[in-house]
């Protein structure tokens, strides 16, 4: 049976039977806006659930963190830098993912993009413009980041420390952006 994680306004949930029956995995929590969840790829049971709402700070509480599959969370991660803000997107490293405590992701939000190296416990921020997507090419070590903006779409192949515009977009269009890696 697979298993699904959904969110919304209205919390997080979660099924085990391909959606025959959900469980409610956020009632706890501050804020029941779940606006971006990540599976770790390299360990299932490790989810992140960011919160926030485009139009409402005060549901943007920062970032939920479980190692167990959504039984237990963290207090909310980050919340100095994503109180207030809208987590759109979380993206994680599968070339640096291999522990439970030093894994590498990317949150894009409404105050930029930032990398934490150790599972969401402490930020950096690596571009201050609101970020709309993030996608990560792990093909390549260092693996390669996509993000978007409002003033295109943006690659860097150094982890986020400089960055090179691959393409153009309609100002305030909130594009996407997914990689996909050919196979033979």
């Amino acid at each position: 049976p697979s298993i699904v994680y959904t969110g919304s306004f209205g919390g997080l949930a979660k099924t085990t039977d391909s959606g025959f029956t959900w469980q409610y995995l956020s009632d706890a929590w501050i804020s029941q806006s779940v606006s971006a969840i990540a599976v770790n790829p390299n360990a299932s049971n490790t989810v992140y659930a960011g919160t926030g709402r485009e139009d409402y700070g005060p549901y943007g509480v920062g970032l939920y963190r479980s190692f167990d599959g959504g039984v237990t969370w963290s207090r909310p991660l980050g919340s100095g830098h994503f109180a207030g803000t809208y987590v759109r997107a979380i993206a994680i490293d599968p070339n640096s993912s291999g522990s439970e405590l030093a894994t590498t992701l990317y949150l894009g939000s409404t105050s930029g993009l930032w990398r934490s190296t150790d599972s969401g416990t402490s930020w950096t921020q690596k571009r201050q413009r609101g970020i709309y997507d993030v996608a990560i090419d792990a093909s390549s070590f260092p693996s390669t980041l996509y993000v978007t903006d409002d003033g295109g779409t943006y690659r860097s192949t150094d982890s986020g420390s400089s960055w090179t515009k691959i393409h153009n977009v309609l100002l305030q269009s909130h594009n996407r952006v997914s990689v996909v890696s050919p196979t033979l």
